[in-house]
Parts: C-alpha cells; structure tokens; sequence
C-alpha cells in the first residue's frame, strides 16, 4: 500500500473510530481523535479532496472515480461503453487492468464521482452504457438517482442517463430527439411540369385514395437539406437534380413519441427527365403541367407554395407570363444557402431570403 493511501486509512479510521484491520487481519480499533484535531485534519486540502463523497450510506470513502469528458455548460460524460466480449453478464463490467468490476465496486465509484462532479461546480452527469450494461441502470438510479435521457440514434445498443447535480440551479438539460427533419423537393422542368408522385401505401387507418404529391421523406443523421431533398428525388422517381433553393417549411407537434416536425421543401432543378420510379417506394409517378396541377388537384401544401410563391391559384392557374409569351417559373422569393464560419470551424449552412427582382 502506498505512503499516502496508509495515512488516508489511520486518519480516516481515526476520525471516525473506523475498524480497520493490519497485514496479519486483526482487526484494530483506533479511537477517534479529539474534536480540535478532527477539524484541524477536516480543513487540510487533502481531506478537503479525499472526503468529497456521497451522502449515500454505502459509499466508499476510498473508491476511485470515474474519468470523465467534460461537455458544454458544465457538463460531464461518464462513457462506460465497451465490447460485447469485454462483459460478462449484465451486472459485470471491467476496470483498468481488465479486472472485473461487481455492481457494489460499479455504484461506490458512481457515487465517489457524482460527489466529486458536484464539489467541482459541475451541473450535470451523462452515463453512456453499453446494451449488455443495462442493468447497472438500475444502479445508477438506486444509488444517485440517475433518470433515462436517450438512446443515441443510428445505434440501437447503447443508452444514455442524466443526472442533474445542482439541487439549488433548474434542471436545464433539455429532452433529446424533439424533432424529426423532413424534406421534399418541387422539381420543375423547363416546360413549366411539375414532378409528383402517389405514395405506394396510405399511412393510418383511413383507406383514403393516394393523392399526388412531393417525393420527399426523412433527413439520415448528419444529412443537409440539399443532399437530402435531392437523394429522396431520386430514390423515388430515378430523377437526377440540383438543388437551387429552399421555398418553405412547415412546424407541426404532436406526432409519435409526442416529437414535432419540421418538413423543408426544397425547389430543384432537373438534370434527368426519364422517370424509372420504384415501386417499393411509390405507386405512380408523373410529369404533370403546373396549371393542371392547380386546376385540379388539391394537395394543400403545393397549392399553398403556388399561390404564394408562383402566382398561381385555382382562379388563375396558368400564373404570370413574362416577355414573349413564356410562363414565368421564377418563385418571388427563395431561401438560398450561404455560409458561416466561426474561427477554426467547418462552415456552418445559413439560409437567407431572398426576393426575386421586381418582385
């Protein structure tokens, strides 16, 4: 045993009359020190540091902490992922030196460092677990009261859990996942048609007649909007585009799981034109004229976009005409992308609106 550590266990024993027992396992019972001594010892920077612990009644004044990750805001992360072979059961993890490490050693050395993250200001703790860790949850709750916060998304075998630290501060971590990001691309050819699609099932219970729409669908993490838009396009209806700019978007709540949604519809531009639509996708898919579109169709959100956007409504679908007789495709606005930098940083994607001359 260290120097240090042997003084830590006779002061820690003597302060308290703690039994502790010598090489030869006797125990030994050292009586507390006087009340003056105690404090004198209690103020050192030492005892200051080593008696940082829990209010836990079985935590162990001499467990290790755990490394942490600082995070913004005062955060930690405590990441105990490791391989699947690395754990033996649910309720076994390993410490350095692959020695194994019990739910007992698991919650002293949780409870020595939350002690330790709350004396150093710190206002909340992440513990990031493996799927064959899951049970040590339960300990983490028993013992400090650590709540769910989120699976991370995309993996599937790992769990996150927060603690906030700081009784006497609100609870600021937010919620994870509050929304879902969607994107749908208004794709028009140089002969003023509209590309449109049926979807190839009907979401709900209704058995309600599939009405043209957008090809469009979900963002994949870490997509943009342009590559998104442009992916879903052609995932769909096998039609190669360009991005050009964004023309709206929707905020809607109250879907499953209770997230909100925010659905983008971008207007791209073709560089293909033959439709090789896949059925696993859709039922149908087809170049239809604008004007036809607005005369007869009633899908809400792309008559809304023409109205507001092309000039053109159920009373006057064809829309303005510019010099020569052409039909004007040209939106009165966009919402075109440009770039931030931060010093040091990648370029943050920034959308800014822009009107259309004249308009």
């Amino acid at each position: 045993m260290r120097t240090g550590e042997r003084m830590w266990r006779w002061c820690a024993s003597a302060l308290t009359g703690t039994v502790l027992r010598n090489r030869h396992r006797h125990a030994l019972m050292r009586p507390a020190l006087p009340h003056l001594i105690q404090e004198r010892l209690l103020t050192t920077p030492f005892f200051r540091i080593r008696m940082r612990c829990s209010a836990s009644s079985g935590d162990d004044p001499l467990a290790e902490s755990f490394p942490i990750t600082k995070l913004p805001y005062r955060g930690a992360l405590l990441d105990l992922r490791i391989s699947a072979s690395a754990a033996s059961s649910f309720s076994t993890c390993e410490q350095e030196g692959n020695a194994p490490m019990s739910p007992e050693d698991f919650r002293a050395r949780l409870c020595r460092t939350v002690a330790d993250l709350r004396a150093d200001g710190f206002l909340s703790c992440m513990l990031q677990l493996p799927i064959e860790l899951a049970g040590l949850a339960a300990v983490a709750h028993q013992a400090e009261g650590f709540v769910f916060h989120h699976c991370p998304p995309g993996v599937g075998s790992e769990v996150v859990l927060k603690l906030w630290l700081q009784d006497a501060e609100e609870d600021k971590v937010p919620p994870f996942a509050t929304h879902q990001v969607g994107c749908a691309g208004m794709v028009i050819n140089e002969r003023g048609e509209l590309l449109v699609v049926k979807e190839a099932h009907t979401s709900g219970s209704s058995a309600r007649k599939p009405q043209w729409k957008l090809p469009g669908g979900l963002l994949d993490l870490g997509e943009s909007f342009e590559d998104g838009s442009c992916r879903e396009v052609f995932e769909e209806t096998g039609i190669e585009t360009t991005f050009s700019s964004i023309l709206c978007f929707w905020h809607r709540h109250g879907l499953l799981w209770g997230k909100s949604d925010l659905y983008v519809v971008c207007l791209l531009r073709p560089r293909t034109n033959e439709i090789q639509a896949d059925p696993g996708e859709i039922s149908d898919c087809a170049w239809i004229p604008m004007d036809e579109f607005v005369r007869s169709e009633s899908h809400p959100l792309i008559l809304k976009v023409c109205d507001v956007l092309l000039e053109r409504t159920k009373a006057a679908p064809e829309g303005p005409f510019v010099e020569g007789g052409a039909i004007d495709l040209t939106p009165i606005a966009e919402v075109k992308r440009f770039e931030v930098r931060w010093p040091e940083r990648e370029p943050y994607s920034t959308y800014f609106p822009i009107p259309r001359d004249g308009a």
